[in-house]
């Protein structure tokens, strides 16, 4: 089964929380993920007019790591974008390209979304395996978390994206987590430069949330690196 969240990491409105409720039930979502909120109240219940049955089931986190076990792929939003190449922690994708791309996905996907005002911190990004970003006026960026949460679930409402039985496995963010971790002491092996070392981690981090893995994928992969590490260490 297929179960797309959307993650709302420490908002602040609890009107905001309600609102994002009804944006998801819009587009037939309903698995919404809360880290560390404000208690809900009658604010939060009066914007959520009739997806009250999305407050109700959210589940709760005290910060992102410890929801992680629960994700396939987690997915960051950004109101800050870079173009350039060597900036990897804040480069995104446009929605419509993560729309397309996502299609084929199989497994529990979630779309996080930061704080109102800061956003997501960098080392939330560093847990994310890939980034989303709204192209927006320069003149003001930064939108409304309800509208953003809008325009993500739009998009993929409109390429047909929805929760499907009887998909393909993909591996999970623990698979994930081994690869890039395996990935990393290599790095240290080879005595690659320091101030390089994030970003490749980063980019590789990324290239393994688009690579849809399968557990086949992963135990090859694995396998290599394996091998690279203990014949780096004699």
């Amino acid at each position: 089964m297929v179960r797309t969240s959307i993650v709302l990491v420490e908002p602040k409105f609890t009107g905001n929380i309600g609102a994002v409720s009804r944006v998801m039930k819009n587009f037939g979502f309903y698995d919404l993920v809360l880290i560390n909120p404000p208690r809900l109240d009658d604010e939060a219940f009066c914007r959520a007019k009739h997806s009250y049955d999305v407050l109700d089931s959210a589940k709760t986190y005290s910060d992102l790591e410890e929801a992680l076990p629960y994700f396939d792929l987690l997915v960051g939003t950004t109101g800050i974008d870079t173009k350039k190449e060597k900036e990897a922690l804040r480069r995104a994708e446009e929605p419509e390209s993560f729309a397309e791309d996502i299609l084929q996905f199989k497994g529990n996907v979630g779309i996080v979304f930061g704080r109102e005002d800061t956003g997501l911190y960098n080392e939330e990004l560093l847990l994310c395996d890939r980034l989303v970003t709204i192209p927006t006026s320069p003149e003001y960026p930064i939108m409304n978390l309800s509208h953003a949460v809008c325009v993500i679930l739009y998009t993929l409402y409109m390429h047909g994206y929805q929760e499907m039985d009887d998909t393909e496995e993909y591996i999970g963010d623990n698979e994930k987590e081994r690869v890039v971790h395996l990935f990393s002491s290599i790095l240290d092996d080879i005595n690659y430069p320091e101030h390089k070392k994030e970003k490749t981690t980063i980019t590789f981090r990324r290239l393994m949330g688009r690579a849809k893995a399968t557990p086949w994928d992963y135990h090859r992969i694995m396998g290599v690196l394996s091998r690279t590490h203990k014949k780096l260490e004699r």
